[in-house]
């Protein structure tokens, strides 16, 4: 789940520039749905996860709001992570395994509009020095989980995603990498 039309509440005001600006379907709103899509994806095979893109899940400090915190714990829902300029990064203790996105950090292409989303979004590559810069950040969030920590990229129009999904493999120190990604562009 990852639609910036589903909000915590109706009466918001908008914080990110990628929210809709527009009324909301009652479909969308409030914590019961969350509840709701949470029992519903706990009794399917595998290992849920909810992104969330709309403000309204925010507390003032850009933290999950408890309420969410306590429904995805209730049902062992993962928080999506999200490494982006659309939503901060922000991770709590939910479930028995993780789940992070690196979307980029193109700034200006994101908020440029448009529908549909320009391609150029995604059309980033993470410098050694900022996938350093979350390093930590993973391995703390591994620790607390007994299960996998799944990391996925998606900076893609141009082969960035296996560049720096081979790069953070090599900080984390999970393997070195053979052969070459020069075909990737």
């Amino acid at each position: 789940m990852e639609s910036p039309y589903f909000t915590f509440r109706g009466d918001i005001k908008y914080r990110m520039k990628s929210e809709p600006k527009v009324p909301l379907p009652e479909y969308a709103l409030g914590k019961q749905r969350l509840v709701d899509v949470c029992a519903m994806m706990a009794e399917r095979p595998g290992e849920a996860a909810v992104e969330f893109r709309n403000s309204s899940w925010l507390d003032e400090r850009s933290a999950l709001l408890p309420e969410a915190v306590d429904i995805l714990r209730a049902h062992g829902t993962a928080l999506v992570t999200v490494d982006g300029p659309s939503f901060p990064w922000m991770y709590a203790d939910t479930s028995r395994h993780n789940y992070v996105r690196f979307h980029g950090r193109n700034r200006e292409a994101w908020f440029k509009g448009g529908e549909p989303p320009s391609p150029a979004r995604y059309d980033y590559l993470y410098t050694r020095e900022e996938l350093i810069g979350r390093k930590d950040d993973l391995l703390v969030m591994s620790s607390r989980v007994d299960r996998e920590t799944r990391v996925f990229f998606n900076n893609h129009p141009r082969g960035q995603a296996p560049r720096n999904a081979l790069m953070l493999m090599e900080l984390l120190g999970l393997g070195r990498t053979t052969g070459s990604l020069d075909g990737f562009y």
